[in-house]
């Protein structure tokens, strides 16, 4: 319930009709269209058999301006983003029935794909004319999916005296997690405006909402680029 709640609000601030602008001391910087990766998992993860490749992140930012003077301006940030996000697992141990009792290893890969809605409460410096610096932090909820991919390594016998009967554990493949994950993100982050582009540095707390444990604490880096309309 508080979950909808969340997006419903969002979604009232989004088609709020007053002063739907970033507005930057003197400068006004109405509307940001955005692209960029992931780099967190990407560097950090052992990727086993999958080649490695990094998320991607693409989307929309406008905001609310709430105080501005001769320099600065502190506003209220409201962005739409589609995120897709990569996390391998390699050499995951498995221990199932199959006649006997087997260990089985694989590498995974799962991919994480959703829509975002954030508010970002932002403050923003005029260094002069052309350029801007930034810092913001805020939170973002989103609904998307759950994927995994498996590439079978080996299996050992770990215990042959007795018959378990024909329960194989899995196969290669992908496999469909769940269509319906919720996940709330935490992001704190830099942009620098330079004339018409935006270059952005985020950090990112998530918990996916998944039944995976390990999906529900994740953090993560972005680089975007932007242009602003």
């Amino acid at each position: 319930m508080l979950q909808l709640k969340s997006i419903v609000i969002l979604c009232l601030v989004i088609f709020l009709p007053a002063n739907n602008q970033i507005a930057v001391a003197q400068q006004s910087i109405k509307k940001v269209v955005r692209v960029g990766i992931e780099y967190g998992n990407y560097l950090s993860s052992n990727s086993g058999t999958f080649s490695k490749s990094p998320g991607i992140t693409f989307g929309y930012l406008t905001g609310i301006n709430i105080y501005s003077d001769s320099s600065s301006s502190i506003l209220l940030g409201v962005g739409i983003n589609y995120t897709k996000q990569l996390f391998y697992r390699a050499k995951v141990n498995y221990e199932t029935n199959a006649f006997y009792k087997y260990r089985y290893v694989y590498d995974e890969r799962y991919r994480l794909a959703f829509t975002q809605l954030g508010l970002y409460p932002e403050y923003y410096y005029s260094v002069n004319d052309n350029i801007i610096v930034g810092v913001y932090l805020g939170s973002s909820i989103g609904i998307g999916s759950e994927w995994l991919e498996s590439n079978f390594i080996n299996r050992t016998i770990i215990d042959s005296t007795k018959n378990y009967g024909e329960t194989l554990y899995g196969v290669n493949g992908e496999y469909n997690m769940g269509n319906w994950r919720l996940p709330i993100s935490y992001h704190i982050g830099v942009s620098f405006y330079y004339k018409r582009l935006m270059f952005d540095f985020r950090f990112t707390y998530s918990d996916m909402n998944s039944k995976q444990d390990f999906l529900n604490g994740l953090n993560n880096g972005f680089i975007q680029i932007g242009f602003v309309l």
